[in-house]
């Protein structure tokens, strides 16, 4: 059973980092770390700030 419940945590881990799920977190770890005068943006900025900064420029259709 603590095979299993191993596992299960590592697949977990595993999909949660090819996501970008986790990808908040470490930004906000290393925000505290590196720039401790400057505000976390919220998890809404965050992503829609990734969004913008990935598409921004884009101009085909496909």
């Amino acid at each position: 059973m603590v095979d299993l419940q191993r596992h299960w945590r590592r697949i977990v881990e595993f999909l949660s980092g090819a996501t970008g799920e986790g990808a908040y977190e470490r930004y906000c770890l290393h925000l505290r770390d590196a720039h401790p005068e400057r505000a976390a943006p919220s998890k809404a900025e965050f992503f829609r700030d990734g969004q913008t900064e990935r598409w921004d420029g884009v101009r085909r259709c496909c």
